[in-house]
């Protein structure tokens, strides 16, 4: 798969933190851009 342009993060499919996560990208939004998914709803071959 291919490293997309912008922030993303990697949970811990064991242990997901899906608050963290949301937190997380909103704060990184305010500065940069979020890396879009791509055509298969996937970032770096995991779906979003």
């Amino acid at each position: 798969g291919e490293i997309p342009d912008g922030f993303y993060l990697v949970d811990d499919s064991e242990h997901p933190q899906p608050e963290f996560q949301d937190a997380v990208i909103a704060a990184v939004a305010k500065v940069t851009h979020i890396a879009p998914a791509d055509a298969n709803g996937e970032i770096i071959g995991s779906k979003v």
